[in-house]
C-alpha cells in the first residue's frame, strides 16, 4: 500500500447532488469503473425532492468505495462542495457534478499534470458533451475582466481540431481536481454565494494566493448538454438571477482597490442595462428583479463582505496585472457579445439532443 499511495495518491471525488435520479446511478458507476484504483467516491445530497437518494443508497450502500450522505438543511452548490471535501479522505479532491461520465483515464491524466508542475493548485480537465462527444462544452473559462461573467473556452468545438494543451487557466467546477491542503488555505467555496458564480470565486481566490490552475487535455469527462431554450428559461427565474448577478460580490473582494473602481462600474452599468432591455423587449422583469436584488444583498451584508476582503489581500501573492494580462477576457461590451456571448448560443442551439438537467 505504501508504494501504491506514492504512485497513486488517495482522491476523494466529490459529487454534490440535487434531483440527480436520472443521471446519478451512471455517474458513480463511470467513476468507479476508471483505470484510477485508490479512489473513494463522496455524495452529498442537497435536500433532493426526488428518488435520487434512495437511488443511490440501494446501488451504493454496500460498496467500501461510496460514502452517501445527506444535508440536514439545504446547503446549495457551494454549501454541498465545502462539506463533501470535509468528509473527504483524499489527499486530492476531484469535483464532479451530479450528470457526467469519466473517461477511464481521467484521473490518471490529472495526477500527471500535478507531478509536472509542483506549484499547481488545481488541475481542470476537458468537459466534452455527453452526446457528441467530440464537441467541447469547456476546456477551462476566463473571467470577463469588466462584467464578472465567463469566456468559456472551446465552447461548441470539435475537441481533435481545438489541440487543447497544457496551460495555464481559469478552472471552472466540474472535471476539477485540486489539492485538499488548497481548499483549506483559500477558505474553501464561499457559501454566502451559493450557487452559480461560486466556483468563479474559489477559483480565482486559487491564483490570487499564489497557486497554477493548468488545463489537463486528456483528463476528459463528459457532460450533459443545455438547449438554448433551457438557458432562456433561467434567466425567467429571479431567484437564478439574484445569484448570477453576485459579481460586485467578486469584484470587492477579489480585485485590488484600483481595478474596483475601474471595473465594477462597468459591471453595474452593464448589468441594469441588460435588466432593463430583458424587462422592456422581452417582457421578463427576473433579470431587473435578480439584479435589483443582488446590489440589496451586498449592501446589507457589505462589513461581512470586507472583512473577507481583508483576508484575501493579505494573503494575495499574484497581481491583478498577472491574471489581467494573461488570464481574464478583456473583451468589451460588444466585442463580448459578438466574440464570447454568441458561440454559446450557436452551441446552445446546436445541442438539441439534451435531456433536462436538473438546476437548482
Amino acid at each position: 500500500m505504501k508504494n501504491k499511495s506514492k504512485k497513486y495518491p488517495f482522491i476523494s471525488v466529490v459529487m454534490p447532488m440535487y434531483n440527480a435520479e436520472e443521471f446519478i446511478v451512471p455517474a458513480v458507476r463511470s467513476v468507479l469503473a476508471t483505470s484510477y484504483p485508490n479512489l473513494e467516491v463522496v455524495l452529498v445530497d442537497d435536500l433532493s425532492t426526488d428518488k435520487g437518494f434512495e437511488t443511490v443508497r440501494e446501488n451504493f450502500s454496500k460498496n467500501p468505495k461510496v460514502r452517501i450522505y445527506r444535508n440536514k438543511k439545504k446547503l446549495m452548490a457551494a454549501g454541498s462542495r465545502n462539506r463533501g471535501v470535509k468528509l473527504a479522505r483524499g489527499e486530492y479532491i476531484a469535483l464532479l457534478d451530479h450528470d457526467v461520465l469519466v473517461d477511464k483515464n481521467w484521473l490518471n491524466a490529472a495526477i500527471g499534470v500535478f507531478e509536472k508542475y509542483p506549484n499547481v493548485g488545481t488541475v481542470q480537465g476537458v468537459v466534452l458533451d455527453i452526446t457528441r462527444k467530440n464537441v467541447i462544452q469547456h476546456a477551462g473559462i476566463k473571467i470577463n475582466s469588466y462584467f464578472g461573467w465567463v469566456n468559456t473556452l472551446g465552447v461548441g468545438q470539435d475537441v481533435k481540431k481545438y489541440n487543447a494543451k497544457e496551460k495555464e487557466i481559469f478552472a471552472n467546477a466540474t472535471g476539477l481536481i485540486f489539492k485538499k491542503s488548497v481548499w483549506k488555505h483559500v477558505g474553501g467555496y464561499d457559501e454566502m454565494l451559493a450557487i452559480n458564480v461560486d466556483d468563479w470565486d474559489f477559483n480565482w481566490r486559487v491564483w490570487l494566493y499564489g497557486y497554477k490552475q493548468i488545463l489537463a487535455p486528456r483528463s476528459i469527462t463528459y457532460h450533459w448538454s443545455k438547449k438554448q431554450k433551457t438557458r432562456d428559461a433561467w434567466i425567467k427565474r429571479a431567484n437564478w438571477e439574484f445569484h448570477f448577478a453576485k459579481v460586485p460580490w467578486l469584484f470587492i473582494k477579489n480585485y485590488e482597490t484600483l481595478n474596483i473602481f475601474i471595473f465594477l462600474p462597468w459591471y453595474l452599468l452593464v448589468g441594469l442595462t441588460r435588466g432593463i432591455f430583458n424587462l422592456l423587449f422581452r417582457f421578463n422583469p427576473a433579470v431587473i428583479i435578480g439584479y435589483l436584488k443582488a446590489l440589496v444583498w451586498v449592501t446589507l451584508n457589505f462589513n461581512e463582505l470586507l472583512e473577507k476582503r481583508e483576508v484575501v489581500q493579505s494573503k494575495r501573492k499574484i497581481s491583478d496585472k498577472y491574471l489581467l494580462d494573461n488570464l481574464m477576457d478583456r473583451n468589451f461590451i460588444i466585442n463580448y457579445f459578438l466574440k464570447v456571448w454568441s458561440p454559446v448560443v450557436k452551441s446552445g442551439k446546436e445541442m438539441d439532443s439534451e435531456k433536462f438537467h436538473s438546476e437548482r
